[in-house]
């Protein structure tokens, strides 16, 4: 089974923590005591965890590693480890095999639905080019890098992991493809829609620089690699969302 239920949003984590905490940690733990209840057999199942590139916070060497020490930065990164650690103590005890599957940044979109949250960069930036928003609001001058993967190479991944026999009662893989900078990613988002996108350009913040995935392991393992998912086809599929929805 696949474990996709949280609450995502990093910003409001910091004014919701405790509500973060007990549904993305706490709500896995009681997912995890109805599977134990309701086992039969000697059967062991799957569980495929939909983790977050947050809980690693922000490690100097690049690319992140999976071997990378977590050190989140933030209370839904912190929640989310939480729910990792939860899961990988199940698998050791030998209640299921578990996949920990750390997404970066998701965007695209399959038959026409995209994202709809539009505090994240590709969302928000379609959404000004298509007149709901006056303009994009950016930290610095855009030059932060971060790592994004199309949403129908994700959910192959979902397959791949809960289809390959497992070589460890604990895995955990990096789903991450393509390195962009907020300059490229609304350059690109000019470029498809064919439309201006005013940039309001606020005070620099303490970020990291560059935030990008070592995708070798789940290469290896599991045989995936990413197939539609360049900057242009992403922001391809999330303009044609926005842009169909706004006929």
């Amino acid at each position: 089974m696949c474990h996709l239920a949280a609450l995502t949003r990093v910003r409001e984590s910091f004014e919701r923590s405790e509500e973060y905490q007990a549904v993305n940690a706490g709500g896995t733990v009681t997912l995890l005591d109805a599977l134990a209840s309701a086992r039969a057999g000697s059967k062991v199942p799957t569980v495929v965890l939909g983790s977050t590139a947050a809980i690693y916070g922000a490690p100097e060497r690049q690319p992140i590693g999976e071997d990378t020490v977590p050190a989140p930065s933030n209370p839904y990164g912190t929640s989310k480890l939480a729910a990792d650690r939860a899961l990988q103590a199940r698998a050791e005890k030998g209640e299921i095999e578990a996949v920990s599957l750390r997404c970066f940044n998701i965007s695209g979109s399959v038959n026409g639905v995209g994202d709809a949250d539009e505090s994240r960069i590709i969302p928000k930036a379609v959404a000004v080019a298509a007149g709901r928003y006056p303009h994009l609001e950016m930290n610095g001058d855009g030059a932060a890098v971060r790592d994004f993967v199309h949403v129908d190479d994700l959910a192959r991944a979902y397959v791949l992991a809960l289809e390959a026999p497992a070589s460890a009662s604990f895995r955990a893989y990096n789903v991450g493809a393509t390195p962009a900078s907020m300059r490229e990613i609304v350059a690109t988002v000019e470029r498809v829609s064919g439309r201006e996108v005013p940039v309001v350009h606020r005070p620099p913040q303490p970020e990291p620089p560059r935030l990008v995935a070592d995708i070798s392991r789940i290469t290896t393992d599991l045989g995936w690699k990413p197939e539609c998912s360049s900057l242009e086809r992403q922001v391809t599929d999330a303009w044609s969302a926005v842009s169909d929805s706004s006929r």
